[in-house]
């Protein structure tokens, strides 16, 4: 597999407990051609220093933020302030959780990067996930 199809996620906790030996081999990875994603954003106690220093590809709202959005006004402000930062810090942002057509439609509107999700499809084995694609069975949320 190439190494642009490989995606590491890497915890707020993980970051918090060694975040300087942690920069050194994300950057080893991201050099390799491995996208880096910073999973659970805005459940920890990180800081925002560690998005200035690790080199990050992506951010992945965590779902408490985002199953029921359209009906929770502080998760949809606190979704709408994570988009701006990672915007201007150019990273792509990931929406997990997304269990219904109105949290979908909802975070079209916000142009949120990439959703994933029950609502898109339950976790498959890659042989089943690939007969879905070629099906078209997940264009049809998308």
């Amino acid at each position: 597999m190439e190494a642009k199809w490989l995606t590491l996620e890497i915890t707020e906790a993980a970051i918090m407990a060694d975040a300087v030996g942690l920069a050194s081999a994300v950057e080893s990875l991201r050099d390799l051609g491995i996208t880096i994603s910073v999973d659970d954003f805005g459940t920890g106690y990180s800081t925002l220093s560690y998005l200035r220093d690790l080199p990050v590809h992506e951010l992945k709202l965590d779902r408490s933020f985002v199953t029921g959005i359209e009906s929770r006004p502080k998760d949809q402000t606190i979704v709408k302030a994570t988009l701006a930062l990672a915007r201007f810090a150019r990273l792509r942002v990931v929406a997990e959780g997304v269990e219904t057509r109105s949290d979908l439609q909802y975070l079209r509107l916000l142009e949120v990067d990439v959703v994933q999700g029950y609502y898109i499809s339950r976790p498959q084995a890659p042989d089943v996930f690939a007969k879905m694609v070629g099906r078209g069975q997940l264009r049809e949320r998308l």
